[in-house]
This record gives C-alpha cells, structure tokens and sequence, in this order.
C-alpha cells in the first residue's frame, strides 16, 4: 500500500496541472472536454483509494475504549432480543 500513495499523488499532482492550478489558486473555470478529461482519470483514482483505506481498516486492531462501561442486562447498551 505504501507504494501506491507515491502514485497516486503524482496521478493529483497531474490532474492539478491539467486544470491549471499554482499554488493554491486555478482558473475561474475550465473547458468543458478537459473538465469530463479529469473526471475521466480522477473516478478511477478515487475508487482505488477508497478500496485501499478498506484495506488498511482491515489491517487496524481496534480495542476497548477504556472509558466505556460495559453492556450488562437490562443496560441500554445491551442488545434486545
């Protein structure tokens, strides 16, 4: 995974460029065939990176909040049922 966010800030760095942004600050608007353009790159991009923060929530050990009571009968923390 750690090899893939070089690519993908470089894949933003050029969509960036495309668009015409410098530091910071881009065109009013942009032509319509290079707006459905970057679109056309960026989808993808932005399904890779949510499959990839899936990914490493996967790989995450979540434990207790040690501050939370547990969940005991008749607490309504419990589950009904």
């Amino acid at each position: 995974m750690a090899r893939i966010r070089p690519q993908l800030e470089a894949l933003l760095a050029r969509l960036m460029l495309l668009a015409g942004v410098v530091d910071g600050a881009g065109p009013e608007r942009i032509p319509h065939a290079l707006r459905r353009y970057i679109l056309r790159l960026l989808r993808p991009a932005e399904a890779l990176t949510r499959r990839l923060i899936v990914l490493m929530a996967r790989e995450m050990e979540v434990g207790r909040h040690p501050g939370r009571p547990e969940a005991g009968p008749g607490s309504r923390l419990a589950c009904p049922g």
